[in-house]
């Protein structure tokens, strides 16, 4: 069994934020709802690797982590950008099971890499 790379545990610990329906934004990063705080999927990956960062990756990581997870988003032919799935995202008719799909499918990418690596 291996453990999970950092980019692996940046996308879970995003997917966590946006798991509920009610977590779930468009047309913004992050939106405060009465009690509780909204993501689009950039700003859940976004959260997401500052919350690692602050837990002392070691800075030679940083940039690794945060360049790495597009690659594992897999229906972007080349290189994905905050723009690209910032769009995705809040399309009008994108729905919050289809960006946690989107989700799960990175993470699987993200696993297989992280086996075939390990």
């Amino acid at each position: 069994m291996t453990t999970d790379s950092l980019r692996t545990t940046m996308i879970k610990n995003a997917r966590k934020l946006i798991e509920r329906p009610e977590n779930w934004t468009k047309g913004r990063y992050i939106t405060m709802e009465a009690d509780y705080l909204s993501y689009c999927a950039v700003g859940a990956l976004k959260t997401a690797r500052n919350k690692l960062q602050n837990n002392a990756i070691e800075s030679h990581c940083q940039k690794n982590v945060y360049d790495t997870y597009w690659s594992t988003f897999p229906m972007f032919p080349d290189k994905l950008s905050d723009c690209m799935l910032v769009r995705y995202n809040d399309a009008p008719e994108r729905t919050h099971e289809e960006i946690l799909t989107l989700f799960d499918q990175a993470i699987k990418n993200s696993e297989a890499a992280d086996q075939q690596c390990g």
